[in-house]
């Protein structure tokens, strides 16, 4: 089980969607949208393969169409789900196997999922739980305590205990008087906890979750996704799951965040960064103008070409990411004006991209293809120079990511910034000038 891929057509807020991801090499992968786009769709469509009465019980009836349809691929097998009117829902005659069932697990927030449907079931189970506690029936799971200990930086649960009946696993937390607190009495965040653990120890090839930051604090959610990484990448495991949270979205790596477009029902999930996310649902409100660039070494130089400027307006620079984030978040800021009106945003891009750019009156080009390169030249061509005195670099170095750290060590930033300024003082006062206008326009 390699490859996975779905497409979803006239569901709730979906007229289409597609969605595919490489299996072979474990991963996180988060889905972020506003309110309504579809994430929810997408998770219990990919549930729909274990169980194809999922939106039965979960969902209005009125989300559907006569032609709405889920179609799962599988490496080289197809499932299609179709509107059933008899049973007023999502249908299906395909039988999946049972090697993709086994190697697949979905998981639905409050009051539906697998994590939190035994309530009633351990409760049953209550006088054999305390039958195998009072005569000593029970072990200490080592595992699951140090990952309560790295999710929470707690010892709360260094004396939990675990039984095991019909084969199946429960935990209590030992209290005087022979009293317990059962896992179903824990928090909602640390049995949740709990049952991610639960989830994760199955091993599938692909774990989908609803809404993971559920019920945790800003801490245990950080801590909570820096273990499943490690899991995920450890055991080949892919996550595929949803997050409103910006302490999980900050976390995550560039490769492990996408964004879920929704324009009238027209939806696509393409990566983006953190920034471009959080310009995008939480927005950055309150400034006069915001200068929206690609990386944090830019973003400094800006500020330092607008240091003690006579400047009339209050202004944020924001690093999104690559050229192409950016201008994109530009472009639906045009649209949505979640940042302020057209006029008030504009990009700053190296400039490599002028070519890909070039003729945009909303874009601002930095007088360097990039102020590393533009150092690993200078450091090429005057090598003698004193400012380089002492500074070996590796090759090859065609960015200059290697320069630029070990001149780090060497100088500090704006000394840099003042001796690559030089080596081009017509384009860098232009530069200047171009950013200032737009400042005070």
């Amino acid at each position: 089980m390699n490859n996975f891929e779905i497409k979803i057509k006239n569901i709730q807020s979906i007229k289409n969607i597609e969605f595919s991801t490489d299996l072979s090499s474990g991963k996180l992968i988060c889905i972020v949208g506003k309110n309504g786009a579809g994430k929810t769709t997408l998770i219990k469509s990919i549930a729909t393969l274990l169980r194809a009465d999922i939106f039965q019980f979960t969902s209005s009836p009125y989300i559907f169409q006569s032609d709405s349809e889920i179609v799962c691929q599988i490496d080289n097998n197809t499932y299609t789900y179709t509107y059933d009117n008899d049973i007023k829902t999502i249908n299906s005659s395909d039988i999946v196997e049972n090697h993709i069932i086994k190697n697949i697990v979905g998981e639905l927030p409050l009051p539906y999922g697998q994590r939190f449907n035994f309530f009633q079931k351990i409760s049953k189970l209550d006088k054999q739980i305390r039958q195998k506690y009072i005569s000593g029936d029970f072990k200490k799971p080592e595992n699951l305590i140090k990952w309560y200990q790295k999710i929470y930086s707690s010892n709360k649960f260094d004396e939990l205990k675990e039984v095991t009946i019909a084969g199946k696993e429960y935990y209590f937390l030992p209290q005087k008087n022979n009293r317990y607190i059962r896992e179903d009495y824990f928090s909602s965040g640390e049995y949740f906890v709990l049952n991610i653990y639960r989830l994760i120890q199955q091993q599938q090839k692909l774990i989908v979750i609803d809404e993971l930051d559920i019920s945790l604090d800003a801490s245990a959610q950080v801590h909570l996704i820096g273990e499943l990484r490690f899991f995920c990448k450890k055991e080949g495991v892919t996550l595929l799951f949803t997050s409103h949270s910006l302490a999980v979205l900050k976390t995550l790596k560039s490769n492990e965040l996408f964004y879920l477009e929704n324009n009238a029902g027209q939806c696509e999930i393409t990566k983006r960064s953190y920034n471009y996310i959080k310009g995008v649902l939480y927005q950055f409100t309150g400034w006069d103008k915001y200068i929206l660039t690609e990386d944090i070494v830019l973003l400094d130089f800006i500020k330092w070409q607008l240091n003690n400027k006579q400047l009339n307006k209050e202004y944020i620079i924001i690093p999104i990411g690559s050229a192409n984030s950016v201008i994109a978040l530009m472009d639906k800021n045009s649209s949505d004006e979640f940042f302020s009106i057209k006029d008030n945003v504009i990009s700053v891009l190296d400039a490599d991209q002028t070519e890909n750019h070039q003729g945009r009156d909303d874009v601002i080009f930095s007088p360097f293809k990039s102020i590393e390169k533009k150092l690993k030249e200078l450091y090429d061509n005057h090598q003698s120079d004193t400012f380089f005195h002492g500074v070996t670099t590796s090759e090859p170095d065609t960015r200059g990511k290697d320069i630029w750290i070990k001149m780090k060590e060497k100088h500090s930033q704006d000394e840099i910034f003042q001796f690559v300024a030089k080596s081009d003082q017509i384009r860098v006062e232009k530069f200047k000038k171009d950013l200032q206008e737009f400042i005070n326009r």
